[in-house]
């Protein structure tokens, strides 16, 4: 077996012209090749599993710049039970919470309902009380919620140490029923 190298390219390669063309390079420094799946719980649990993933979710230390942008992609199934349950999704980076939907009720008797996660990160300045904006939306396929959007909002994050991007579901009420299982997902880092 060879040798693991960082998912991150050096941060020199990140800005200037690329053969010749200028403008941010684009990264997947992460792809969840597993199914992660909540049921039957209340305990707060990622929705991007690291088993079998190719690479991290850990940002490193002073990776980061100003303009820097996060974006996250999950798509999945959910079901859940004949009392409508609530669902909080966070987007956290390491235990920085960067953005929450709060609780929310998607429809009552889902059964593998399509659900797809979108969250986007914008570091505005860098350091240990660097600001960020962050957003997220969960949208599932059922004809009575399309679920919460948590509005971008600024938050401090401290990018000189590393932090892993991670978003997690917490269920309000633990029911066999009630399942989420996310089968994509990424994180894709821009500049």
């Amino acid at each position: 077996m060879g040798t693991f190298s960082s998912p991150f390219p050096a941060p020199s390669k990140l800005f200037g012209p690329v053969n010749g063309a200028s403008g941010w390079l684009s990264y997947v420094p992460f792809v969840a090749t597993a199914t992660s799946t909540i049921a039957n719980s209340v305990a707060e649990t990622t929705l991007l599993s690291t088993s079998g993933a190719f690479g991290t979710k850990t940002i490193p230390a002073n990776y980061l710049s100003a303009g820097s942008m996060i974006k996250v992609y999950i798509t999945g199934a959910i079901s859940t039970d004949a009392v409508a349950p609530t669902i909080t999704v966070q987007l956290k980076y390491g235990a920085t919470v960067l953005s929450t939907t709060g609780a929310f009720t998607p429809a009552a008797q889902l059964t593998n309902s399509f659900f797809e996660y979108t969250a986007t990160v914008n570091v505005a300045t860098i350091g240990a009380g660097a600001n960020v904006v962050s957003g997220q939306t969960m949208w599932v396929n059922s004809l009575t919620t399309n679920g919460p959007s948590a509005v971008p909002a600024l938050v401090s994050a401290n990018t000189t140490i590393a932090g892993a991007i991670d978003v997690t579901l917490t269920w309000g009420t633990a029911a066999a029923t009630n399942t989420v299982s996310a089968l994509t997902g990424y994180i894709e880092v821009i500049g």
